[in-house]
């Protein structure tokens, strides 16, 4: 066993530090590529719409459903704030937010052991570059940021020694309020999709039924009872599980390729790698099996349902492979010694690091090739509204699915589109004879 003195522990500190910092330029450079979402252009109307005339009860956007109820509420507050960096700083005020949002993402993963940054970084790096499909200038960037802190603070509840011993209220103010505030702040930037929360304490709850714990059983159902609560601290309130509803259940959703199922081969694409870290991080360790296990399966389970579930499984997974590996006395051992042998750590992080610009260069050819690395918005129908613009024909518009929200972020208030990205609001007949 390697002896570990007051100067190894600043090497160690000096490198962590350095690490964060080259991350977080890599981070930024993966990230670099133009706004090519077609729903941000109708989550920025809305921002705007909402920071001008306030609420939006009736639908604005599409003269097919005049008079209606607008039901795409549930990301009001994601909305503003896209709307206000794009009208102050356009595509590179949408560029600062989208990296301000997935360094924070990745660094709470980070920090889940703060010793261990190197070499814990390359994993998370590899990460960033396997979500960059999924990085989309939309609410969805919440949902990454407010599940990583969700899984920060439930490891670190479960990770705390004698939790057995520990009061009830030390544990409502450590963990339970603090995840309760980022539940709030959740509901409001994306709606319902924060229910996950729930499987993430009720993982928490089995490993201390399992293990006999009781004293916390109590506070841990208090802490679910809390969380669906919060649920509904939103303008939206109980139409946020409404909502969530109609989605699964809608059949609308198999005209959004994001909410289909992902094949075998693209699952395991994204997801082979951080099953074979976290499985082989908590075998090792042999730590929480049953509590960490639990929420491999679930979010393993939940990513095989739909392609936009694939990065909460990904963000768990690494979350995992993290806290099994902090107090795994072998695993630090490791990484003393390497810190200890300069040439060695030199020798690693160079390889690493090489390794992973070469594997983010392989994956944005396309961009590249596109010229779509670089900061910008990709404008794909601006010069048919251009055309309209010049022609300014009368009556009511006809529209394509893929074309309506950014016809309608350029049009509103005057020029209203026949149907856009929205898919629960227009219902699965108007869909299928739209699309077929």
């Amino acid at each position: 066993m390697v002896l570990y003195t007051s100067s190894m522990h600043m090497n160690r500190k000096s490198l962590n530090g350095s690490f964060l910092i080259i991350a977080l330029a890599m981070i930024g450079w993966f990230l670099l590529y133009k706004v090519t979402s077609s729903d941000f252009w109708w989550h920025v109307k809305a921002g705007q719409i909402l920071r001008t005339t306030g609420w939006i009860a009736t639908d604005p956007f599409a003269h097919t459903r005049e008079g209606l109820p607008y039901l795409a509420s549930q990301s009001w507050l994601a909305q503003i704030v896209l709307s206000v960096f794009y009208d102050i700083g356009g595509a590179g005020g949408i560029f600062f937010l989208r990296f301000i949002l997935i360094s924070l993402t990745f660094g709470v993963l980070l920090l889940i052991d703060k010793r261990s940054i190197w070499p814990n970084v390359f994993a998370v790096l590899l990460g960033a570059i396997l979500l960059r499909p999924f990085i989309l200038d939309r609410p969805q960037l919440w949902t990454f940021l407010c599940f990583s802190l969700q899984l920060f603070l439930t490891v670190q509840f479960i990770l705390s020694p004698n939790l057995k011993d520990k009061s009830r209220t030390k544990i409502l103010f450590s963990y339970l309020v603090p995840l309760w505030a980022v539940q709030v702040l959740w509901v409001n930037m994306h709606g319902a999709a924060a229910l996950v929360t729930v499987a993430l304490i009720g993982a928490a709850l089995l490993e201390s039924v399992m293990q006999k714990r009781y004293s916390v059983l109590p506070i841990l159902l208090v802490g679910i009872v809390g969380t669906l609560v919060a649920l509904i601290v939103s303008p939206n309130g109980i139409s946020n599980f409404v909502y969530v509803q109609n989605l699964f259940a809608d059949q609308t959703k198999q005209f959004i390729l994001e909410w289909q199922a992902p094949v075998l081969s693209g699952y395991l694409q994204i997801t082979g790698v951080f099953w074979v870290m976290a499985v082989a991080s908590l075998l090792w360790s042999r730590k929480h099996i049953i509590s960490f296990g639990t929420i491999l399966l679930a979010f393993g389970i939940f990513a095989s349902t739909a392609m936009r579930h694939l990065p909460l499984f990904v963000l768990a997974a690494l979350a995992i492979t993290i806290a099994s590996l902090k107090n795994n006395l072998a695993w630090q051992t490791l990484i003393t010694e390497a810190i200890n042998r300069k040439i060695l750590t030199l020798a690693i992080s160079i390889g690493m690091l090489a390794a992973l610009l070469g594997f983010n260069r392989i994956t944005m050819v396309h961009l590249i090739r596109s010229g779509g690395n670089t900061i910008g918005t990709l404008e794909q129908h601006a010069s048919a509204y251009d055309f309209l613009e010049q022609a300014k024909p009368t009556g009511n518009m006809f529209n394509s699915f893929d074309v309506g929200a950014y016809f309608l972020y350029r049009g509103y208030p005057d020029r209203k589109v026949f149907v856009d990205g929205r898919n629960v609001d227009y219902g699965y007949d108007f869909l299928k004879k739209t699309t077929s």
